[in-house]
């Protein structure tokens, strides 16, 4: 009692797919240059938190790494 691949209903387009292409289908924001700037600099704060929460959780892997062994070969 499987599913057969015909029986499936048909996918719909996905959004923006479609014939129009003109620059009034596009946002008001997406010709802004402060707006492109904003997004630009929102990703590169996203990219330095993600750093800093990347070393964050290598601190403490490290430390727990570290505290594991001194209980288990008490050095």
């Amino acid at each position: 009692m499987g599913h057969r691949a015909d029986s499936l209903p048909p996918l719909k387009p996905r959004r923006g797919s479609g014939a129009i292409s003109s620059s009034s289908a596009r946002p008001w924001w997406s010709s802004d240059p402060e707006a492109a700037q904003r997004r630009r600099m929102a990703r590169y704060k996203a990219y330095g938190v993600e750093s800093k929460v990347r070393a964050s959780l290598r601190r403490g892997l490290r430390w727990l790494k570290s505290r594991c062994s001194y209980l288990v070969h008490g050095r």
